[in-house]
């Protein structure tokens, strides 16, 4: 399983690194705002809770799950959407790739910081990790 997951945390952690780095150049730039920074941290924390509640509603979580959710919720698919509206001539598309920008970048040091707070949350709720989910 780390050879799959490694490479796939790895490459979550470059693009963590790569947006960070991109924010920083658009915020000497004064390209991206408060507004954009508070929008792109609400949308981190709401992704984030997102994916704590589909733990909850499933009941039940394998041990290396939030290695795959995390990366693929938080990371790749907000950056994904951020490729693909980044060269938009609509200014709300610029707008909303400069939140998802920033989105990822607190999803990343979310998921560094706090990717162990997942099996808290879910062992408050009464789910405990598995290597084997099993439904009955």
């Amino acid at each position: 399983m780390g050879i799959i997951l490694l490479p796939f945390i790895f490459g979550a952690l470059c693009i963590g690194i790569y947006s960070l780095i991109q924010s920083i150049k658009h915020i000497r730039k004064k390209q991206i705002n408060l507004t954009e920074i508070i929008l792109g941290l609400v949308v981190s924390l709401v992704l984030f809770g997102l994916v704590c509640l589909s733990y909850i509603i499933e009941g039940d979580i394998w041990a290396l799950s939030p290695m795959m959710r995390i990366p693929i919720y938080l990371l790749i698919i907000p950056f994904a959407l951020h490729v693909l509206t980044k060269r938009s001539k609509k200014p709300i598309l610029v707008k909303l790739s400069k939140v998802l920008l920033i989105n990822v970048v607190f999803s990343a040091l979310l998921g560094i910081v706090y990717g162990g707070l997942i099996f808290e949350i879910t062992a408050y709720f009464g789910l405990t990790p598995s290597l084997i989910s099993i439904r009955e």
